[in-house]
């Protein structure tokens, strides 16, 4: 490959940089550049920094990146080094705190059209080639379900950003038209000030830019691009010159004249090469000598090993790493290991932030279609604390160690700590509080396991100490193995849940599956439906009661199950056909909603207020019936009998439940003054448990229709209630 940055050699080189690696890397503050298309001169392009590489380097860049990671083994080796450490072993996977947000999250992750769990190599790797990632957000217009296509950079013609500033993008525009001729152009994601959400039609990335005033990225390679092309360039000719070396001449001294010359080759009968194992006879007056090439393997090796050098700094990884670790020692390697455990600890960092992003969208995206509340309940792995945050918040994306932690170096370092956090407590320059919590912080990141609050003192029981640890440790090493579900979470006390992604009954797991246990000991009489042998729980979850109530039709049945939760009690409720109300398992699988106790009693108030409100609905229309046919009006401008009383929307787990108080006509006829006959009305409360934000279709609502009814319902919502608290 011809070097990218370096146009020409000066004999004597004066300055760092020539003019042409000045004007090439864009640092000439834009003032000569020249564009190699057209051949403008001292141009800046539009919404540019001054100091924005251009865009023919940017893209001679990305082609010999590319080109070395598929020729290279060097440029491959450093490519993949960075992509096993950032994003192999274990995988990148998600961590909710909340089990709304997590259901959201697993359904984007886990979607066949997404996977993107299993495509986290190819895509760093990419981003590591390019330099930038485009992803185009295919959000469905109803339900704002996320899926995604990546673009190749290529196509950017340009980044647009909010009021000129750089770290705010907000517009790119791809080359080519749309439909209309004009150039297409997609808004970038970003937190809307009025919702506090995140919308756009596409996510952007340059996360390795020179300056916070630059707006496009360059690849990974780019400052090593050369020398890599030197590295190769020194192999493939001492390959060349040992091919060469293999050819053997020989020079024969003939004492004498030409013709003497002439002589020895018409006796000899030519000037061919002796064969191999022959003997030539020759006199004193004839010498033979054999030349060689000098391959000069030693020269190229120290040159090559110079260059490495560079090409090692550079890309932040030890030369060890990369060739020739015969030449380091153990105690040497383990000592460039912790600077670059930071530098490859510094690029996944960015690559989980930008994940995180992504899929921090998807849950604001599932806020705004309604699925999600705005604000959710979220629990401390470590104390069980929970506090109300919103709804992306409750989601973060982790990745695998960079490198796992040496027991001898991890043990000195806690106990250094330890000597001395106890010295600047006895000299009373630190508080024992704040002592702790700098032990705590220490044991998570030196340990890996989280410290939980039953250890929280300085008698802790050692054996309940290393069970801690084992079980960490086992439940860890259990969530890293290639195969099955990957997405464990931790319940209330920061400990991993026994099931993969907290749903199954709570027992004890054999390799990462939850084993069926016994129901819990319930009294038969609250719970009619014995929904205690198959209901769905979560960790931490306990079933505390059942309860059925039938809508004034009788073909609509709506089931209830009452729960203890380490975030409160939750209710429940499922809209079912009468005939399905013994199979219902109280899961999320439609017609079914998990309310906490605020949406409980909001469903109660509902209930409670519905007779009396339809009642005076009722009795308006009635008098206004009259008044109109005292009056004599028409009858096309009585007063209609159906109207919509109130109506309203309770946000809970696995979808919403929708209610509509209205007036019907019902049955009954109303006798007007004359004896005339007419329709008169009654009130209809209708719940609806919907999954998406679809209401459900007109065979699928439950209606109450009776003040018995309601009192029915009312009784069963107030002994969940109860009984779950």
């Amino acid at each position: 490959m011809r070097p990218l940055l370096v146009p020409a050699r000066r004999s004597i080189r004066q300055t760092e940089a020539i003019a042409d690696q000045i004007i090439a890397t864009g640092g000439a503050l834009g003032a000569y550049g020249r564009d190699p298309v057209d051949g403008d001169v001292g141009y800046r392009r539009l919404g540019a920094g001054n100091r924005e590489v251009p865009y023919w380097t940017q893209e001679k860049a990305r082609t010999y990146s590319v080109t070395a990671y598929r020729s290279n083994p060097m440029a491959t080796a450093i490519i993949d080094t960075y992509t096993a450490f950032c994003v192999g072993d274990s995988g990148v996977s998600w961590q909710a705190t909340n089990p709304e947000v997590g259901d959201v999250v697993r359904e984007f992750w886990d979607d066949p059209a997404n996977r993107l769990g299993s495509i986290q190599e190819l895509s760093l790797r990419s981003q590591l080639l390019l330099g930038e990632k485009l992803y185009e957000l295919m959000v469905a217009p109803l339900s704002q379900v996320v899926r995604f296509a990546p673009i190749d950079p290529t196509h950017i013609k340009g980044i647009g950003c909010r009021s000129g500033n750089p770290l705010w993008p907000d517009m790119v525009t791809l080359l080519g038209t749309d439909d209309t001729g004009d150039d297409r152009k997609w808004s970038l994601v970003q937190v809307d000030d009025s919702t506090g959400l995140r919308d756009g039609q596409a996510m952007f990335w340059a996360p390795w830019r020179t300056l916070d005033t630059d707006v496009r990225g360059m690849p990974f390679l780019t400052s090593i691009l050369d020398w890599l092309d030197s590295y190769d360039t020194v192999l493939s000719n001492l390959i060349d010159r040992t091919a060469l070396a293999r050819y053997m001449v020989w020079d024969v001294e003939v004492k004498g004249g030409q013709g003497e010359v002439d002589d020895f080759v018409a006796a000899r009968g030519g000037l061919h090469v002796p064969p191999s194992g022959s003997v030539e006879v020759h006199n004193d007056s004839v010498t033979w000598k054999p030349q060689t090439v000098s391959t000069g393997a030693m020269e190229d090796t120290v040159a090559n090993r110079s260059v490495l050098t560079n090409i090692a700094s550079g890309t932040g990884l030890a030369k060890t790493w990369l060739a020739e670790p015969e030449g380091a020692n153990r105690a040497t390697s383990q000592t460039m290991a912790e600077p670059v455990r930071r530098r490859v600890g510094s690029v996944q960092k960015v690559w989980l932030a930008q994940q995180t992003e992504l899929v921090r969208f998807v849950v604001d995206r599932a806020v705004a279609a309604r699925r999600l509340p705005e604000r959710v309940e979220a629990t401390d792995p470590r104390t069980g604390a929970s506090t109300t945050i919103p709804a992306s918040q409750a989601v973060i994306v982790t990745g695998p160690e960079i490198a796992a932690s040496d027991s001898q170096l991890t043990a000195q370092v806690l106990l250094n700590l330890s000597t001395g956090l106890e010295k600047l407590v006895a000299i009373g320059a630190l508080s024992k509080d704040a002592a702790a919590t700098a032990a705590r912080k220490a044991w998570e990141d030196y340990v890996g396991v989280p410290y939980v609050h039953e250890l929280d003192t300085p008698t802790a029981n050692p054996d309940d100490l290393a069970t801690a640890v084992a079980e960490a440790a086992r439940v860890r090493e259990r969530h890293r193995a290639g195969g099955g579900n990957r997405d464990y979470v931790r319940d209330h006390e920061g400990k991993f849940s026994q099931t993969s992604g907290g749903i199954g009954h709570p027992g004890s797991t054999t390799g990462g599956v939850a084993e069926k246990t016994d129901p819990p000991n319930v009294d038969p009489k609250s719970d009619p439906l014995k929904l205690a042998s198959r209901i769905r729980l979560g960790p931490g979850e306990t079933f505390t009661g059942s309860a059925r109530v039938s809508d004034g039709n009788q073909d609509r049945v709506i089931v209830m199950a009452g729960l203890d939760t380490p975030t409160g009690a939750r209710l429940r409720l499922g809209s079912v056909d009468p005939q399905d109300s013994r199979r219902w398992r109280a899961e999320d699988k439609g017609r079914t909603v998990d309310l906490d106790v605020e949406g409980a009693r909001q469903l109660r108030d509902v209930v409670a207020g519905a007779a009396t409100e339809g009642k005076k609905s009722v009795s308006d229309y009635r008098a206004a019936l009259r008044a109109a046919h005292a009056s004599h009006l028409p009858q096309s401008a009585w007063p209609d009998v159906e109207a919509s009383i109130s109506s309203g929307t309770i946000r809970g787990r696995f979808g919403q439940l929708h209610w509509s108080l209205d007036r019907q006509e019902g049955d009954n006829f109303l006798t007007l003054p004359g004896g005339e006959e007419w329709v008169g009305g009654e009130w209809r409360l209708s719940i609806d448990p919907a999954q998406g934000g679809t209401p459900a279709g007109q065979n699928d609502t439950f209606d109450l229709k009776s003040p018995a009814g309601a009192k029915n319902l009312l009784t069963a919502l107030d002994g969940l209630i109860a009984g779950a608290a």
